[in-house]
Formats: structure tokens, C-alpha cells, sequence
């Protein structure tokens, strides 16, 4: 049994362990002042990458009041600004997926986020283990608490004329996202693996023909999904089969250089493919292309950091969003080697936001440490000039 004697030591041993606490954050606060007082480089949510993603994990954490910043990268908006219409994301009803972005960026600037148009250079633990410093392209030096790594994964490419110039009128790289776009459609299937299957599998209902282009002998696809394909009639597999190119009618160019997506453009025609033994060159008609050869995730810069998995995937810990290094979350296409969504890059962000914000918090982040801080705040000072 405890006695009154007792409980009131334990109280102050407490009291003491509480005070001691704070002394350690206020001390850690403290250097951060005193380095970033003059230079007014000072982020507390610092986000790399501007996409469905990173704009979905800011939202949520310049509401809690937290200074965030945005770094936009060397492709703004990330893969939904190349998408032709958004039809499957919540509450979103067929619009172009760069005005999906343009309304989370200006919801995000409403409430407080900076926009930084620039990209990570380098990323460095300080000494004292309890902030990063980042190196931008621009010469920046930033001094994030947290960092929310939202950098997605590219589409791997064809490499082949005409595959730019038709991208969204006629070629595509997300099937579950532009199915509608082989309505009663010649649709080509590019790929071997699991996933250019489950792509002729989300299109079938759409199309009225769809072929297969298999570059190697047999497939890489798993038995079980092989034996699904066989099941659609109106698919047809060619082996040893690479596109040479893409034809069509000219693209529309806009004054500003950048492909018209209008669905009045001229939209392709034809795929030429040659096979690989006995170099036969042949046109197949096709209006639309999909390219399932894979993804790379953008995660090149963050690996001396955080743990990834063998095709550069970062890893996260449990159901969370933090990675194997304190301080650092991350969410969306980076992590995500299956789905590829806008809706779950968004909601995984949202809550890599709110781990952030659980971190901060734990470390003794206060408001009162944020308003004592606020000064020394990095602010796009430019950029908020020319918008106000």
C-alpha cells in the first residue's frame, strides 16, 4: 500500500522528471533560435512534393496551426496534372486532373501553406539529431523539424515517337483512372507483368478489342493471372512484340507550347510494332494505348535517410506513415507499389499529416514554442507578394 508519505515523494520525483523534460525541449528549441534567428530559415512541416499527396498531408497540418511549407519539385502537381479527366476520387465529378490540383493548391494556400517552387538537393541530420537541414537547387537552406516525403512514382515510358505527343489523346498509363477512355474502342495493352493484366482487366468492360503486347516470349504475369485473361474473347496476346511508335494526326500545340488535352484534339490512329526475331514491322490499329511496364518511385534522394524496399518503395513503420527515421513520414505513390490512387495517396498523406503533428506535439511544440519561434519562420516571401 502507498502512504501518504510516499505518493507525495513520487509527486515530486515526477515534478522533477516533468521540469527536466522541458528544460531538454526548450534547450533543443532554443539552438534552433539561435541558428535560424538571422537566416529566418526555420520549417516545422517541410513537404517534398506538391501533389494529390503532399498537398492532402499540408491541409491538414497548416489547420493545426503548424507552419508548412510545400516544395512544388521539378513536376508541380505530380501525376494527376497529366491525367485527361478525374472520375474516380470522391466528390470529384470528370474534371481535368490539373483542376483537382489548382483547387487543393489554392485550398492549401488558404490556409496558410508556403508554395516553394524549388527542389531538395541534399538532406542532412543535424548533430544534435533533432531537425534536418536541406539543401534546395536554388541555394536555399532550410532547417525542417519535420520532413513528409510525397514525391510519388513515375510511370515508366516507352521511349518511342508519338508517345508524348498523344499522352491523353490516346495514351495512357492508368488504366483504372481512364478506362472510359476505351469506350468501344481498338485499345493496346503494353506489358507482360501482373499489372498490364489487371489493366486489360479493368478495360475489358470498355473496349471493344483490346491487344496485349508482350515483349518477351512468355509473360512475367503469375499462372493464376494469366489463366483470368483467359476468360475475355476479346483480347488477343501477341508475343515478341516493342512499339517502334505511335501515329496519329498532329497534336494541337497551345501558344504556350503545351499539348491541348481538349477532347476535340486529334487523337491517335495506330501503333507500329515490330517483332523481335524476324524484325516484321507491321500498323495496328489502335485509338488507345496503355502502358503498364511499371513505376519508379521517386526515391532516390531519400534513400541515405530512410529504409526502402528492393524496387526503391520507401518503407513505413506498422499502420503509420513514419519511416525508419524519426522525424520523417511519408505517403502516397512513394510508398504505394499496388495502388496507385489519388483517394489513397490522399488519405495516406492526410494521415502522414496528423502523424507529424502527433511528433511535433511530442516534442514539446506548443503553441507557445511556435509563436516564439514564428519569427524565425522561412517564408516564400517573393512568391506571397506576387499573389497578394
Amino acid at each position: 500500500m502507498w502512504n501518504k508519505k510516499s505518493v507525495s515523494f513520487l509527486e515530486a520525483i515526477l515534478i522533477v522528471v516533468m521540469f527536466f523534460d522541458v528544460r531538454v525541449h526548450a534547450v533543443h528549441f532554443e539552438h534552433i533560435k539561435q541558428i535560424t534567428q538571422l537566416s529566418k530559415t526555420l520549417v516545422p512541416v517541410l513537404i517534398v512534393g506538391s501533389g494529390v499527396s503532399g498537398l492532402s498531408a499540408a491541409i491538414y497540418t497548416a489547420r493545426a496551426q503548424l507552419h508548412t511549407v510545400v516544395m512544388a519539385g521539378n513536376e508541380p502537381g505530380g501525376q494527376l496534372m497529366g491525367s485527361s479527366l478525374v472520375e474516380n476520387m470522391p466528390g470529384v465529378m470528370a474534371v481535368p486532373g490539373y483542376k483537382v490540383i489548382d483547387h487543393m493548391e489554392q485550398q492549401a494556400k488558404a490556409v496558410g501553406v508556403h508554395m516553394l517552387h524549388d527542389t531538395v538537393r541534399t538532406i542532412d541530420v543535424a548533430s544534435e539529431g533533432n531537425y534536418f537541414i536541406v539543401q534546395t537547387e536554388n541555394d536555399l537552406t532550410l532547417h525542417a523539424l519535420t520532413i513528409i516525403i510525397a514525391t510519388g512514382a513515375s510511370p515508366n515510358k516507352l521511349h518511342v515517337p508519338g508517345e508524348v505527343e498523344f499522352t491523353n489523346t490516346g495514351v495512357f498509363t492508368c488504366a483504372v483512372c481512364d478506362c472510359r477512355q476505351a469506350t468501344g474502342k481498338e485499345v493496346v495493352v503494353v506489358g507482360g507483368g501482373d499489372s498490364a493484366i489487371e489493366s486489360v482487366m479493368h478495360l475489358a468492360p470498355y473496349a471493344k478489342h483490346i491487344t496485349l503486347l508482350v515483349r518477351g516470349k512468355q509473360m512475367r504475369a503469375s499462372l493464376a493471372m494469366q489463366e483470368k485473361l483467359k476468360k475475355y474473347d476479346h483480347v488477343a496476346v501477341l508475343y515478341q512484340q516493342r512499339v517502334l511508335k505511335i501515329v496519329g494526326a498532329a497534336p494541337v500545340q497551345e501558344p504556350s507550347g503545351t499539348k491541348n488535352t481538349d477532347e476535340n484534339s486529334p487523337w491517335m490512329s495506330g501503333v507500329v510494332i515490330q517483332h523481335a526475331d524476324n524484325q516484321e514491322t507491321k500498323l495496328l490499329s489502335a485509338e488507345c494505348v496503355f502502358v503498364a511496364i511499371g513505376h519508379t518511385p521517386n526515391s532516390r534522394l531519400f534513400t541515405p535517410l530512410v529504409a526502402v524496399d528492393r524496387n526503391g518503395y520507401i518503407l513505413l513503420q506498422g499502420r503509420t506513415q513514419l519511416t525508419s527515421l524519426q522525424g520523417i513520414f511519408a505517403a502516397g505513390d512513394v510508398t504505394d507499389p499496388r495502388y496507385k490512387q489519388a483517394g489513397r495517396a490522399s488519405g495516406d498523406a492526410i494521415a502522414a499529416g496528423l502523424d507529424a503533428i502527433s511528433y511535433l506535439h511530442d516534442k514539446g511544440f506548443s503553441v507557445v514554442q511556435a509563436q516564439e519561434l514564428a519569427p524565425y519562420y522561412f517564408k516564400n516571401v517573393a512568391v506571397d507578394a506576387e499573389e497578394i
